[in-house]
């Protein structure tokens, strides 16, 4: 069971509801009476559930009343029942969606004069449909192997990572399912990129200790996607009148350029931080060790000019960090030890070498 926010429409007072999974739906009840059960076919959403909120309504309840979680096992939950939640999201289409939509449009623009593209991104990732920025985020992944070595996919190694990666999906709720790929390149980073997909490459592996690391890394990682940071990132450093194409299909701007700017994307403190909870709380819930990206980091950060040094541009290590990720509530190893020695010759040659 879990707390939420029930609104029926009729006014604006929220009602505090606890919402339980039943067999036939989610079961919601108030202080007073029973607001009913919700059949999970019939739960629709403007945006898929998250870790950081979840807005259901229901066919044939009206389009007002709606139901209000902030909760990130619920969201995993829910869309586990009803997986057609993580295709939800309006599409910009035709006439009056499309009159609405350019509306929204001139308000974000005339807020990029004003306060700076900085201010209107939020807003403009906010109009993406899920299904185009999972288009873009495919052709950033493609484009971003064909300019490197290629993708590393030794079968042994790739099995090793997939399972990882699932046993962190499952707990996810993010908005898109995860495609986490290994690039071969000689430098030490890790990114998400726009819809789901996230880039590792084959020197942060190399780098890595040990599996806790790079499920550390994983992990915050998977929270920026569940925020869409990378998307917000974008819009910000394209400028309006790139990002609005972009908001309204056109995808012709989907090039080397940037690819080279998702690479090198920072995030603000605030979006780092959050990201960072997210790692603590999934890591968490997974039984995985939570101190393993502070580690890597702290590392990284000794060895100094030595070694390149992207991913601490990008991600800055932080007592924050380290506070948020420490040990405190345990947990075991990411993989097996066979998993991890295969996962180290993923690029098909060993990472010690």
């Amino acid at each position: 069971m879990v707390l939420g926010q029930y609104f029926d429409g009729k006014t604006a007072q929220a009602h505090d509801v606890r919402i339980s999974f039943a067999a036939g739906g989610l079961s919601i009840s108030g202080k007073q009476d029973m607001v009913g059960t919700w059949p999970y076919d019939d739960l629709t959403a403007e945006a898929p559930p998250s870790f950081r909120e979840t807005r259901l309504r229901c066919k044939g309840k009206g389009t007002a009343a709606i139901v209000v979680v902030r909760d990130a096992d619920f969201a995993a939950q829910v869309l586990a029942k009803a997986p057609h939640l993580k295709r939800a999201g309006n599409k910009v289409g035709g006439g009056l969606t499309m009159l609405l939509g350019w509306g929204a449009a001139i308000v974000v623009a005339v807020v990029a004069i004003y306060f700076g593209i900085g201010a209107a991104a939020g807003l403009l990732a906010d109009l993406v449909p899920p299904e185009l920025e999972r288009k873009w985020g495919d052709a950033y992944a493609t484009g971003l192997a064909g300019e490197s070595e290629g993708l590393c996919a030794e079968p042994a190694g790739r099995e090793a990572l997939d399972r990882l990666v699932a046993r962190l999906e499952d707990l996810a709720a993010a908005p898109h399912p995860l495609d986490v790929r290994v690039v071969d390149t000689n430098m030490v980073n890790a990114f998400a990129l726009p819809g789901g997909h996230i880039v590792i490459f084959s020197k942060l592996i190399e780098k890595a200790d040990n599996a806790d690391e790079l499920a550390g890394v994983l992990a915050h990682e998977i929270g920026h996607v569940a925020g869409r940071d990378s998307l917000r990132g974008l819009m910000q450093q394209i400028g309006v009148a790139a990002a609005l194409g972009l908001v309204f299909g056109d995808t012709t701007g989907v090039d080397g350029s940037m690819m080279t700017q998702l690479v090198g994307l920072s995030y603000s403190r605030d979006l780092e931080l959050e990201a960072d909870r997210y790692a603590a709380d999934l890591l968490t819930r997974a039984g995985i060790r939570r101190d393993g990206l502070v580690s890597f980091f702290a590392r990284l950060d000794q060895e100094g000019p030595s070694t390149p040094l992207e991913i601490l541009s990008t991600h800055p290590p932080s007592d924050e960090r380290a506070r948020l990720l420490a040990n405190d509530k345990g947990g075991g190893p990411a993989m097996p030890a066979d998993d991890w020695a295969a996962l180290k010759t993923i690029c098909g040659q060993s990472g010690d070498e």
